[in-house]
Formats: structure tokens, sequence, C-alpha cells
């Protein structure tokens, strides 16, 4: 379980993943891999910036920007 933080705009397209489903806190993001696999994603705090609990082994889960 790795935490990261998301810069929240409006629209749902991340930058390096698109999200497959928003349902109450969660976000399922598709993200781009050479082996592309969905993740769930927690929302901590809906604010300028969200910090999320990602169940993922990737590095690039830092910087994850919202669109």
């Amino acid at each position: 379980m790795k935490v990261c933080s998301l810069h929240f705009n409006k629209g749902l397209t991340t930058q390096r993943g698109r999200i497959l489903n928003l349902h109450k806190s969660f976000l399922l993001v598709q993200w781009v891999f050479q082996k592309p696999k969905p993740h769930l994603i927690e929302l901590i705090d809906i604010k300028g910036e969200i910090e999320v609990h990602a169940q993922a082994k990737m590095k690039i889960l830092k910087n994850v920007i919202l669109k």
C-alpha cells in the first residue's frame, strides 16, 4: 500500500492513466503501463490536493495529475 497525492481539478482524466470508475470515495484507475492493470485509489482528502492510498507496486504513482 503506497501513499501519493493527486492535484484535483475538473474532469476524470489522469496524466498517466484514465479513471475507469468513480464510486463514493474510490477511483478505479487504468494506468498506462507496458502491462496495464486497474488499481483502486482511495481518496483521503478532497481538496486542492488529494492524498490517496493506492494498491500498486509501480513507482510512477507519484505526481498523478487529474485534469
